[in-house]
């Protein structure tokens, strides 16, 4: 009896130092999914604070991606044949719409709450639609050259006061040349309108053709 109970003890641990090695795994994997949730859930944390002043900036580059879209349309209506400025047009809207919906993105991760304001922003496109020819032309470029100069200098300054945050340093990062390069085909075709007439000058567009 006593030998029939000492076997049935050794079968027993037996059976235990052979489920210990699978235990052992399985509370090691339910460690690292703990580890793993506990290190995501503090990094969507970190990644959801909205340094200060970031409400303010998003919602600045929110008006001006709505603006620009706009009068970008504005003038695509107006150009006509003149390929130089459906260009830009083109350019402005699909860029502008394209950092849209970077500015929603990174709105949401920081939990930034867009307006989606126009204001004052507004008139300018307003004025546009009333001028023709030449004169919206020389409008819609200076405004853009204007425009595109006071966001740069925001953007700038957005890129030291936020070079703490990675994810916003990376927006402005890939959004500066991007306005650097709309003011410059903005510089160049005006100062073409001047040094180098062709048929694609400004006033070749809708609004000074013989039909009007």
């Amino acid at each position: 009896m006593r030998s029939t109970l000492i076997a049935l003890v050794g079968v027993a641990a037996v059976v235990c130092l052979g489920n210990a090695p699978a235990q052992a795994h399985r509370a090691h994997k339910m460690s690292s999914k703990a580890d793993a949730s506990s290190k995501a859930t503090s990094s969507k944390a970190s990644s959801s604070t909205a340094p200060a002043g970031l409400d303010e900036f998003l919602n600045k580059a929110d008006m001006m991606n709505n603006e620009e879209e706009k009068a970008a349309k504005v003038a695509r209506s107006k150009a006509g044949d003149n390929q130089a400025l459906i260009t830009l047009a083109d350019t402005l809207n699909g860029d502008h719409k394209a950092n849209e919906e970077a500015v929603k993105a990174l709105s949401r991760q920081k939990n930034v709450k867009l307006e989606s304001k126009s204001s004052e922003a507004k008139k300018p496109t307003n004025d546009l639609n009333k001028l023709k020819g030449a004169e919206f032309n020389n409008a819609f470029l200076d405004e853009q050259v204007k425009d595109h100069q006071q966001a740069i200098s925001d953007f700038q300054k957005a890129q030291d006061q936020f070079s703490s945050d990675k994810d916003v340093s990376v927006y402005i990062s890939e959004t500066l040349p991007v306005l650097e390069a709309h003011m410059k085909m903005a510089q160049n075709l005006k100062s073409a309108d001047i040094s180098a007439p062709s048929s694609e000058k400004p006033e070749n567009n809708k609004s000074t053709s013989s039909k009007e």
